[in-house]
Order: C-alpha cells, then sequence, then structure tokens
C-alpha cells in the first residue's frame, strides 16, 4: 500500500475497525496520516442516508493519534457544479455541503454521509490542513426507483406498411436514466390497423386511421399518438419569420422551405 509525499495513506471500507492490506502490510489505524477505518457503502441509490458513517482518523508521523486537529469534508463536485454527496456533522443531521470536525480523544474526526441526486460517480475530499493531509473516498450514486416511463415521439404520422421505432426510458424521480425498459400495446385502433414490437418499432398495417401505443412499466405509463395517413405532400404559407412556402410530406419525414424573392412584399391580408 503506497503512502503519497504527504503522508497520506487511504482505505475505504465498508467494515468498522482498524483495517489494512490483507497481507497486513498496508496501513492500520497506528499509520501516519490518514486511514478511513469505517464508512458507508461505497455504491447506493440517490438520497440513501446510510447508518454507518464515515470515520477518519488522523495520526501523526509517529503513528500517534491527534487529537483536536481540524478536519475538513467537502463532497466532489459534478462538472456542472452540483454536489455529488451531502455531508451533516455527527451531532446535528443538517445535510450540506461542508462539514468541519474536530478530531476527538482517539484522534478521529466522523461525518454523516448522504447520497446524491444525480446519478453517477462521486466522492468526498478529506483535508487536514494543518497537517498537509488530504484524501478522496470514492462512491458510486445508482438510480431511485422507477417513477415515470417515457416514449417519443408522443405524437407522429406514418405511411401504410411503414415502421416507426419508438425511443423509450424509464426514470428516477429526479430523471436519472435507467436500464429498465417498458413493454408496449396497441390500444384504441381497428384491429390490424399498427402492431407493436417488444422493442417498440410501430409498423403500420394496409388501413389509415389512428392508434395510441401505450408503454407501460409497474405502475408507470406514457403513449404515443400514431396516425396512418397516405403516401403524399402538401403547400402551406409560413409567415412565422421571412415569409415562404413549405411543401412537407404527409408523414412530416421531409420538409422544404422556399424563399421566394419580393414574396415578402405580398400582403396577406384580406381584401
Amino acid at each position: 500500500m503506497k503512502r503519497s509525499a504527504r503522508g497520506l495513506a487511504l482505505v475505504a471500507v465498508v467494515a468498522i475497525g482498524p483495517i489494512g492490506c490483507s497481507d497486513g502490510t498496508g496501513p492500520t489505524a497506528d499509520s501516519p496520516g490518514l486511514v478511513i477505518v469505517a464508512a458507508p457503502p461505497a455504491t447506493d441509490t440517490i438520497e440513501a442516508t446510510p447508518a454507518q458513517a464515515l470515520v477518519v482518523p488522523v495520526n501523526d508521523s509517529s503513528g500517534r493519534p491527534v487529537v483536536g486537529a481540524v478536519v475538513r469534508f467537502r463532497p466532489v463536485a459534478r462538472p456542472d457544479g452540483w454536489p455529488t454527496m451531502l455531508l451533516a456533522a455527527e451531532t446535528v443531521a443538517d445535510y450540506g455541503i461542508f462539514v468541519a470536525d474536530s478530531t476527538n480523544g482517539q484522534g478521529r474526526a466522523v461525518v454523516l454521509v448522504r447520497f446524491g441526486l444525480i446519478a453517477g460517480a462521486g466522492g468526498i475530499r478529506v483535508t487536514v490542513p494543518e497537517r498537509g493531509y488530504e484524501a478522496t473516498v470514492p462512491f458510486t450514486i445508482q438510480p431511485g426507483a422507477t417513477a415515470a416511463v417515457r416514449v417519443e415521439p408522443s405524437d407522429t404520422t406514418i405511411y401504410r406498411a411503414a415502421t416507426l421505432q419508438l425511443r423509450a426510458a424509464s426514470i428516477d424521480r429526479y430523471s436519472n436514466p435507467r436500464a429498465d425498459l417498458p413493454t408496449y400495446a396497441v390500444s384504441g385502433a381497428q384491429p390490424g390497423l399498427v402492431t407493436v414490437s417488444t422493442a417498440g418499432a410501430v409498423t403500420a398495417g394496409n388501413g389509415y386511421g389512428r392508434a395510441m401505443v401505450v408503454a407501460t412499466l409497474g405502475p408507470n405509463r406514457d403513449t404515443t399518438e400514431v396516425s396512418i395517413v397516405p403516401s403524399g405532400s402538401f403547400a402551406a404559407v409560413d409567415v412565422s419569420g421571412q415569409p415562404a412556402f413549405v411543401i412537407s410530406s404527409l408523414d412530416g419525414a421531409t420538409r422544404q422551405r422556399l424563399v421566394i424573392p419580393g414574396f415578402q412584399d405580398l400582403s396577406l391580408a384580406d381584401p
């Protein structure tokens, strides 16, 4: 087990009690620097609040506990600035983004941990400024339980005998994506108008009409409205910006906007 030039040794564990490497040669609670002797599980779901606190002994260069040393705890931030973890003092369970604790008579500092709101990699930065010690304890935040299912597009058109692939995802209460996917069923359509595969591929039959495809995962569901239309195109006038003719296929797959010189000078008002 290596120790950095700052005299720091880091071991993150789930069990409580002094630890070292399996061969007995690694740092223990009597090693110089920082040794994480007790920690919450390294992986848990969003907003999980483990009962096990993060316990950090601080030892001097001779391995003796340092009493009264100030230990600072900060969560590692995501690239967008959001904290990956939340922290609270052992005596006040008010979670925030910074805790400072002084080591007790055994030379140990303690902080309570709560997993953040956004799934992904996280961590807690531990520093002892007066000793120049620092370490990062890594954590992994997993998505919470499924809170909703989302299917796209929500409303679309396709030609007869054509196929459209739906895009579906399940998310937790903070919109973290989950790996589980919904099942699909057709609702509100004449038999044979459309079919849907287990992977969400919608295939139109030979008729015309409108159908609803329902995606379900547990109690959660979302729908897509599908219209089956004949092949063809339509033209319209677009006056939302510079006036132009718009030519579009009936299924919306192709669209062309034609700006005609001088067209913006034409009056579109009723005579």
